[in-house]
């Protein structure tokens, strides 16, 4: 079983860090360790990175009926 992880990005600052957008990525049995490798994508927008998440989850556990 395939999950998916999102993460949000903020610009570093020291008194106001802004959001930038999200890292989205697929694991298998823990959401840093468990990695796999080539999922990982960068998202401006949080409903692309969540509709990016939803295709991995499909492509990986097979898409539900």
């Amino acid at each position: 079983m395939i999950s998916t992880h999102y993460l949000p990005v903020y610009q570093p600052h020291p008194t106001n860090p802004v959001l930038i957008g999200y890292n989205v990525w697929a694991y298998t049995f823990h959401p840093l360790l468990g990695q796999i490798p080539g999922t990982l994508q960068f998202f401006r927008v949080k409903r692309q990175a969540l509709k990016y998440a939803k295709q991995l989850r499909d492509f990986y556990n097979g898409k539900p009926k």
